[in-house]
């Protein structure tokens, strides 16, 4: 058994029993003294005390003590009088580590316990050869099994220390509220889990009657027990799990499960609380979701068969319709509702169909979606889906960046959004006729595009608006809404990474908002890095976002730094000079001027900017700026050799077009600036 390092301090053993091994030790005229206690194993001895020894003497001579068979074997006390010749085998490991130590003289006692147990060993040597005496050995052997007793005894509750340290330590990291209380239900203590699932402080918990902690309908029921228990004895199954529900502080009632066991009979009582309430909405979510499974193979079978049946019937009802004898008002009446049942057949057959196909990932990262390029070739079908009369208007730039959505998932959002904002229209009875508008904005952080839908229906309160997505909720009678249509729009919009919103109010009509991000042109972070240095704080911020979305690592500064590889600079804060030699000091350096030129600046910029925006009047034209801007840096870093035209009796330098002459390049036309200092962008939210 190895030697543990030297104890050092109040704690160590040789300060706890010094006093009686230099006692023993002094009977026997000897220097040092060492109390060797059995291990636990029967094999080895265990140092628990020495005195007289050295920091160097202790670690040479206690490793062989401590593995000396024969130390353990002895029967009875012995004495070697010269160390150095006695050579007869008995402690051999022993005798060949005292005398490198100094020691001439060793006696070895054994010590046993009251019930004549043999417990340890009291090893005593001394520097100089000497002889023991009987009544020496025997008053240091009295000694000796003092000292063991006492050393015994701080080992039980030292261990004891330890595993009730160990058992907090497990109750404390339990996420089970423990709790214990007494025969007559008072709270004793309780683990910090409790502070978790109960809302108490644990040291509030003590005192406190344990049946306050149960919900009144469930404290006869799992507590009478108990209490019978601990009056007259009954018998009690203890162990047992209980579903029940437990108060919290807040007066909110949870649902747990409580076992409570006994710990000392009749008098002290566990109870270990787990909360379930996140199992139980565990178990219901897999529930909604297998019923939601079942349900979409429900649907694709019925949008099938029911689209089977639907052509027919249209087909008679038109062929009713076309016959040659006029109908009478009361034929015409029943024919126009059989259509208008089969209308919402065909609605609802629709419905499944977009419920049960899958469209593949809303989110599509590489190509996107041009808004202004997909309203174009689907507003009008969507627009079907709205009442006659019904006039749309939409405000989509030609020139927005593409979003991260698919433009099939898109079409069944919005046309969801349409027929919703249809049914809004019709309940309304607008009598000048319905209007809804869709409209696609830059959002405040430059990542992102709101699209949104706007009509003027009923509106929504506040309770509808809160649950208007979750799944099968509806505010229409049975057997005319499902309350599919916003929960598919708010799956298509959280899969697209983006998010979903509704802004409305009763008798004033709804807004529903997409959050949709843009498409990254590169991957984030490998596109180069950017300085941004605008006069407008708010500008420059929203331009370093937009530009971040976009795949560019951003810096805002005033002066662009050695690793930049581009500088969207203003031309009021930023001094063509200083571009110049930025320019000058490496190849494929881009500078794009952000702001109107006067007719001085613009010979001073001349051959320096590769593209001059003119400053955006609000987040779309900012955007749309940040967007060309991406177009030009993009195209440098990947064709840094590619030359530019001069233009305007532009010369030299790495600079491209003059920024005032206006020259095209792929699409990127500089604007042409006006006499007189460009003003900040005016950012309006």
């Amino acid at each position: 058994m190895g030697l543990a390092p030297l104890p050092s301090g109040d704690s160590a053993p040789f300060i706890r029993f010094g006093p009686l091994l230099s006692l023993a030790a002094s009977y026997l005229h000897s220097d040092a003294a060492i109390l060797l206690i059995r291990a636990t194993d029967d094999r080895h001895l265990r140092a628990a005390s020495w005195c007289g020894l050295t920091p160097e003497q202790a670690v040479g001579v206690l490793p062989f003590m401590q593995s000396d068979h024969e130390l353990i074997a002895l029967a009875k006390p012995w004495a070697v009088p010269d160390v150095s010749r006695d050579r007869s085998g008995r402690c051999g490991f022993t005798l060949l580590a005292l005398e490198p130590a100094g020691f001439r003289s060793f006696a070895s006692i054994p010590l046993t316990t009251v019930a004549g147990d043999t417990a340890g060993v009291l090893a005593v040597m001394g520097r100089k050869r000497a002889r023991f005496a009987r009544t020496a050995l025997d008053a240091a052997k009295v000694i000796g099994e003092h000292a063991v007793e006492l050393a015994i005894i701080h080992e039980e509750l030292r261990g004891r220390r330890v595993g009730e340290a160990q058992l907090r330590a497990l109750v404390d990291s339990l996420p089970e509220a423990i709790i214990r209380f007494d025969a007559a239900g008072t709270v004793e203590s309780s683990s910090p889990s409790a502070t978790v699932i109960l809302g108490h402080p644990a040291e509030d918990l003590i005192g406190h009657p344990f049946h306050a902690l149960l919900h009144p309908a469930d404290r006869a029921r799992v507590l009478d027990p108990i209490a019978e228990r601990a009056a007259r004895g009954g018998p009690v199954a203890f162990g047992r799990s209980h579903e029940v529900r437990v108060v919290r502080k807040d007066g909110r009632a949870i649902h747990a499960e409580l076992t409570i066991c006994e710990i000392e009979p009749r008098a002290r009582f566990v109870g270990i609380i787990r909360d379930v309430d996140d199992r139980r909405s565990t178990e219901a979510r897999l529930r909604q979701s297998d019923r939601l499974t079942a349900l979409g193979t429900l649907a694709a079978g019925l949008g099938h068969d029911m689209n089977n049946m639907l052509l027919p019937i249209r087909a008679h009802l038109n062929a009713i319709e076309s016959i040659a004898v006029p109908a009478t008002p009361r034929t015409a009446a029943h024919v126009g509702e059989i259509r208008r049942g089969v209308d919402y057949l065909q609605q609802l057959a629709d419905g499944l169909h977009y419920l049960a196909t899958d469209s593949g990932p809303a989110r599509d990262h590489r190509n996107g979606t041009d808004l202004a390029r997909w309203w174009a070739s689907t507003g009008s079908l969507l627009s079907r889906a709205l009442p006659p009369l019904t006039v749309v208007k939409s405000a989509i730039r030609p020139d927005l960046p593409r979003v991260q959505v698919s433009e099939q998932a898109l079409t069944q959002a919005v046309l969801n959004l349409f027929v919703n904002a249809g049914e809004a229209i019709k309940s309304a009875n607008r009598q000048g006729g319905g209007r809804v508008s869709v409209a696609a904005h830059a959002s405040s952080d430059g990542r992102s595009l709101d699209v949104s839908v706007t009509d003027n229906g009923v509106g929504m309160d506040e309770d509808v608006r809160k649950r208007a997505f979750d799944m099968f909720f509806t505010t229409k009678a049975r057997g005319v809404g499902s309350g599919l249509g916003l929960a598919l729009v708010h799956r298509v919009v959280t899969e697209a990474g983006g998010a979903a919103s509704i802004e409305s109010a009763p008798g004033v009509g709804t807004t529903m908002r997409l959050r949709l991000p843009v498409v990254e042109l590169v991957p984030r972070g490998t596109g180069g890095r950017v300085t941004v240095s605008l006069a407008d704080g708010r500008a420059g911020a929203f331009a370093c976002a937009a530009l971040e979305a976009r795949g560019l690592v951003a810096i805002a500064a005033d002066d662009a730094g050695p690793d930049t590889d581009a500088w969207i600079a203003d031309p009021r804060i930023v001094s063509a000079a200083v571009a110049r030699r930025w320019v000058d000091a490496r190849a494929g350096r881009v500078v794009i001027l952000f702001g109107r030129l006067t007719p001085v600046a613009r010979a001073r910029w001349r051959g320096i900017a590769r593209l001059m925006l003119d400053h955006g009047h609000d987040f779309d034209a900012l955007l749309v700026c940040v967007d060309r801007a991406c177009n030009v840096i993009l195209r440098e870093k990947k064709e840094p050799d590619h030359g530019t035209p001069d233009c305007d009796g532009c010369h030299g330098g790495h600079g491209g077009p003059d920024p005032a002459s206006a020259c095209p390049q792929e699409g990127d036309d500089p604007v042409d600036g006006d006499v007189g200092g460009g003003g900040a962008p005016d950012v309006r939210g």
